[in-house]
């Protein structure tokens, strides 16, 4: 007996320990040497094929990326279920699209859902599996052959081949997801895409420093004589990859690797280069595969503005060297060509792994052209832009492309509103200033069913108990969810030809007794002044000394530092409410009188100003940026919430005086004062009362389609 129980506890622990190393570090013994290996998904020349039985047919991918992203969550936090995970698959495959698109490993529900869904559908959705790198490593001191960066990817890409076969423990993870694997979706699986928005600093820095690793020889991929140490060590990673799921499972799939504009394989002129921090390249052309890869790999990238009529930019040599395929690209398609050029430039299929466009009220770019200013999308014009580009995509010659996200991001971040809004809490509120936030085909609105206002000229969804202020004949009721403050300014017999003004006084820190061009004084100092003013002349005015845009990029709009020449707490200027845009193509370098390169500046544009429409996604002429709508004598009113500069509505913080703290610095808030006129009334002066605010609860919140969304899914349908 005391033998039986020694054998039989001895066997149990070699069992334990054979599954532990199995599955927790992918300890394997391969039984698959010498024989075929299975490839479902394949390249040959510029097109990627799929088996259909004992056909291959073209694959040309329809696809839309997927994030573990939800509200009051950051993307990390893997918050979604099963459930959330099978209903947003089966609004994908509503769409018309044939691929889905996820970033990195995902945590168990995502793939027990996607394995359901194919399970239960005669159309599946195929996946692009994604590989990212966190933003710690791309950005820390190390290069890319560090334990943050390399080695951590080495671990992925053994990590997510496991995955996909259900084969894998993953108990813990910092930023990626975790869970046990056990559904086998590798048969959907179209191949894997290492990396995204590699930092360029990173690859220069790289380059520099491992100047040595100038080669690789695998028994799946080389690189040629011209391949670069980033280079080098993607081909590494993609050996490893296909080895390890060729070893292990006998089968092979696609592999590519993240590149945008910033990291093309194109030459450019000094100039151009400066001017847009063009100066890395990843080229797929300098990393070949061997005789043994049976299933192929393809070129990918990211898409977006970066600099029209880019062909006039190229360096000398390059022209030369592409002007064969130059004369062929069609210029006067979308992106001037590039997506063309790109396509004839590589010798196997080009990927379009990212493109989109943000319906945020706020913006970092111009959409219009030389002869006209558009600088926000509504959903409309977002989902005609997808179109076109997709279209421009198919016609390239491209395998098709990948729109940016699925769903809006409450948590993501855009570079020129970080400083105004407290960076950790956006994931509890929607911030509509900030681009990022806004690429989703489907948004999320307070509500449990409906939004609890919408700017539509219908005061029904307005109670008495939210009657904050009467005065002059006028009242004001407030309202306020996750996005914004709501007023319905109501007056007996009011139309959008009765001009009216609304002060605001939110910190003591600063305010002015007089509006110096509007002639209008306040009894308390008034930091914001609303004037509604017909349909294309409505706006929100900040004063001077609170504009949080010349604090922060003064140095960048006019090349003055915005501390030499301080606004006086009290100044009479009001001010517009402006956002800075990023450079979108290049300029003639200028020089000053001795001969040193003049600063590029940087251009603004008018986000104070209110656009009039109908806010109602049930009516036929909705318009998704709608700021403000009359109805029968009242009109209602959508101010977001960093508009106003409230750094985080959860806690009601405001920013505080910048040039007494050296920039933005919060403060909490608990109440206001708030002020009406008639601009007829306006030299009787304004009195303001006090309001009380409360932060912003946790509320319920209910998923939307966007009018995005029903484009993209007629064209695709069609």
């Amino acid at each position: 007996m005391k033998k039986f129980l020694i054998v039989a506890t001895s066997v149990l622990l070699l069992v334990f320990f054979g599954y532990y190393l199995s599955f927790y570090h992918g300890i394997y013994f391969s039984w698959n040497r010498g024989k075929e290996v299975a490839a479902e998904f394949t390249t040959e020349n510029k097109k990627i094929y799929i088996k259909k039985g004992e056909k291959e047919e073209e694959l040309i991918i329809k696809g839309v990326e997927l994030e573990s992203s939800m509200p009051y969550a950051y993307t990390t936090d893997f918050k979604p279920t099963k459930e959330d995970y099978l209903r947003w698959l089966q609004g994908i495959g509503e769409l018309g699209a044939n691929t889905v698109k996820v970033p990195t490993i995902m945590d168990d529900d995502f793939y027990n859902a996607l394995y359901e869904y194919n399970e239960e559908n005669e159309s599946p959705l195929y996946l692009l599996q994604g590989l990212w790198v966190s933003d710690y490593a791309s950005n820390s001191s190390e290069d890319a052959y560090g334990d943050e960066f390399y080695k951590q990817l080495k671990k992925d890409v053994r990590d997510i081949v496991d995955v996909i076969h259900g084969h894998k423990n993953i108990i813990t993870n910092k930023i990626k997801g975790y869970g046990i694997y056990r559904k086998d979706i590798s048969d959907w699986v179209i191949g894997y895409a290492i990396g995204s928005q590699w930092d360029v600093k990173t690859i220069a820095y790289t380059n520099h420093n491992e100047r040595e690793r100038n080669s690789f020889h695998g028994e799946y991929f080389k690189t040629t004589g011209e391949a670069n140490a980033f280079e080098v060590m993607l081909a590494d990673l993609m050996e490893r990859l296909v080895s390890y799921e060729t070893s292990k499972y006998g089968e092979q799939r696609l592999v590519t690797f993240y590149s945008d504009p910033s990291m093309d394989p194109f030459e450019y002129d000094e100039e151009y280069a400066s001017q847009l921090n063009k100066y890395v390249s990843l080229n797929m052309e300098h990393i070949l595969s061997t005789d043994k890869l049976d299933s192929g790999y393809f070129a990918s990238y990211a898409l977006y503005d970066f600099c029209p009529k880019f062909y006039r930019y190229l360096s000398k040599e390059q022209k030369k060297e592409l002007q064969p395929l130059l004369k062929e690209v069609d210029k006067k398609e979308m992106y001037d060509g590039y997506v063309e050029l790109l396509a004839k430039y590589h010798t196997m299929p080009v990927v379009i792994l990212s493109f989109g466009y943000s319906s945020a009220r706020g913006s970092d770019n111009n959409y219009g052209t030389t002869k006209e200013e558009q600088y926000h999308l509504t959903e409309k014009e977002q989902g005609e832009r997808l179109v076109k580009t997709y279209e421009t995509i198919k016609n390239a010659g491209c395998s098709g492309g990948i729109i940016k996200g699925y769903k809006d991001i409450f948590s993501q971040r855009t570079w020129n509103t970080m400083y105004a809004v407290d960076i950790l809490r956006t994931r509890m509120w929607k911030d509509v200033q900030s681009a990022n936030t806004g690429y989703g085909l489907i948004t999320f609105e307070s509500g449990k069913e409906e939004k609890v206002c919408y700017i539509d000229g219908d005061k029904g969804e307005w109670e008495e108990s939210e009657l904050i202020l009467e005065q002059n004949g006028m009242k004001v009721y407030q309202k306020q969810d996750m996005e914004a403050l709501y007023f319905l300014v109501e007056k007996e017999g009011l139309t959008r030809e009765d001009p009216f003004y609304i002060g605001f006084d939110l910190t003591e820190k600063s305010g002015a007794t007089y509006a110096k061009r509007q002639k209008l004084a306040f009894d308390r100092p008034v930091d914001f002044l609303l004037e509604i003013n017909g349909r294309n002349e409505s706006r929100l005015l900040v004063q001077e000394r609170y504009d949080p845009v010349r604090e922060n990029y003064l140095m960048e709009i006019q090349d003055e530092d915005p501390f030499i020449v301080v606004p006086k707490k009290d100044g009479q200027n009001f001010v517009a409410i402006r956002m800075i845009l990023k450079n979108i193509g290049v300029e003639k370098q200028k020089f000053d009188e001795q001969g040193n390169p003049v600063r590029r500046l940087m251009k603004t544009f008018e986000t104070g100003k209110l656009t009039y429409g109908n806010g109602n996604p049930n009516a036929e002429n909705y318009n998704s940026l709608s700021d403000f709508c009359y109805g029968d004598s009242f009109v209602e009113i959508r101010i977001p919430w960093q508009l106003i500069n409230i750094s985080d509505p959860t806690n009601m913080e405001i920013h505080d005086d910048y040039y007494e703290n050296y920039g933005v610095e919060s403060r909490k808030m608990d109440h206001f004062y708030l002020g009406i006129i008639e601009k007829e009334k306006k030299k009787n002066g304004m009195h303001l009362e006090e309001v009380k605010i409360k932060p912003l609860k946790k509320e319920e919140y209910h998923e939307r389609f966007k009018e995005s969304y029903f484009i993209v899914k007629e064209y695709w349908n069609h």
